[in-house]
């Protein structure tokens, strides 16, 4: 078996309908996973059925067995998250996803929900919230936190506080995860060797997002990263 499975996986027809919720985990990294398997699987109205590293072996394993939610993190080694959710959707419509992230951002929220996730959480959040937000997703709900919730509705319907159309919206879903990771201080080799992608290539997003912010030197591509991801910061997103 892969070696990134982090538990042998239970064939569906071995769980008594209507037991417990049947929940993949896909999770990069190995202790928050480890911790997700512990946390869900201490509930007797939750099952994880098989926690995995990378978006390949989700997908997969969605082939062989009918999974009833994903808790999947947006941040993956071999894709990136949104465009994952995307895959799911299109292949089993029928799958509650719930996704979460480093961050609270509006806009990784937006992007998750506009994928076809029927949630969106931060990894921040403690776990009372994060089983309340399985089990209101498995139920047929949609969970946003608070916060998110009301910027999600002022950007909506144009309330007082409304979000204005940013310049980050015309990025793409990685050229955006690349944009906070600069502004996070990772250089373009950590950021390659963390999305398991070539210099060339994080170089070449650089350029597309200098390119769409209307930036016109690596000096302005920084300093417009790293204030935005202290806005961010300050904001609470």
């Amino acid at each position: 078996m892969d070696e990134g499975y982090s538990r042998t996986w239970v064939p569906q027809e071995s769980i008594p309908a209507g037991d417990a919720s049947s929940i993949l985990i896909i999770e990069e990294h190995d202790i928050i996973r480890s911790g997700l398997v512990q946390i869900i699987d201490s509930q007797d109205d939750l099952n994880v059925s098989a926690a995995v590293k990378e978006g390949r072996q989700g997908l997969e394993l969605l082939e062989e067995a009918a999974i009833e939610l994903i808790l999947l993190d947006l941040t993956l080694p071999d894709c990136h998250g949104l465009q994952l959710i995307r895959a799911i959707k299109k292949r089993h419509s029928s799958c509650r996803i719930l996704a979460f992230s480093m961050t609270e951002d509006l806009r990784y929220g937006q992007r998750a929900l506009l994928a076809g996730a029927h949630g969106y959480i931060s990894r921040s959040t403690d776990s009372n919230a994060l089983l309340t937000a399985i089990r209101e997703v498995a139920a047929g709900g949609v969970w946003l936190s608070t916060p998110l919730q009301e910027r999600i509705i002022n950007a909506r319907w144009g309330r007082k506080g409304a979000r204005r159309p940013s310049p980050l919206d015309a990025l793409s879903d990685r050229e955006l995860e690349v944009l906070k990771m600069l502004g996070d201080g990772h250089s373009s080799s950590e950021i390659a060797k963390q999305l398991e992608r070539s210099v060339k290539t994080i170089e070449a997003h650089r350029e597309n997002i200098k390119r769409k912010l209307s930036l016109r030197s690596a000096t302005e591509l920084m300093r417009y990263a790293v204030c935005w991801v202290e806005e961010e910061k300050r904001l609470g997103l």
